[in-house]
């Protein structure tokens, strides 16, 4: 690997690992451990349809003028899905 594939690699795993954390932060997910291989790719492909479903909804959102970041989007989601689930 060249330096500018090394840069590109990491920039990308920047990336997932920015994902996953907001992730964790607005979905309150918790560590979840999976031992099988299917689990495992379940799993992974919740988590990541999840983080797509939360992108499509922050930009409508954003586009709507409903939210201007991130933080808002967080308050948007607390105020109007989750507590009144609960």
């Amino acid at each position: 690997m060249d330096d500018k594939d090394v840069e590109v690699h990491y920039k990308q795993l920047q990336q997932v690992e920015r994902i996953f954390r907001d992730l964790k932060r607005y979905l309150d997910i918790r560590p979840v451990f999976h031992w099988k291989d299917k689990r495992v790719k379940t799993h992974m492909f919740l988590c990541l349809l999840a983080q797509a479903m939360l992108g499509y909804t922050r930009k409508c959102l954003k586009q709507n003028g409903w939210i201007k970041g991130k933080t808002q989007l967080q308050k948007f989601i607390t105020e109007n899905l989750i507590n009144k689930n609960r």
